[in-house]
């Protein structure tokens, strides 16, 4: 990334009082905005970063589709049995 691109971030977050990302954690911090170098920076920013898997952790970086939330929180399971009429979630 170039310096002029990240320094311009930084400068519009200069004045926000709120920063939300949905990036990867290594997304956020290889274009500069994760938490630690945010709160250095920007004291007064209200940060919420939404990731799929966390912050840390060893799938903080994996890609959170919808399918793969479903399929990791075991929803796929409850929806049926191959070879049997399709099953509805209690919601």
């Amino acid at each position: 990334m170039r310096t002029s691109s990240r320094s311009w971030r930084h400068d519009r977050l200069a004045g926000a009082d709120f920063l939300i990302d949905n990036r990867s954690p290594a997304d956020s911090r290889s274009l500069g905005l994760d938490y630690a170098t945010l709160s250095a920076r920007h004291p007064q920013l209200i940060v919420a970063l939404i990731t799929g898997f966390g912050q840390t952790g060893p799938y903080a970086d994996y890609a959170a589709y919808d399918l793969t939330a479903c399929a990791a929180s075991g929803v796929c399971a409850g929806i049926g049995i191959p070879g049997r009429p399709p099953l509805t979630m209690p919601f």
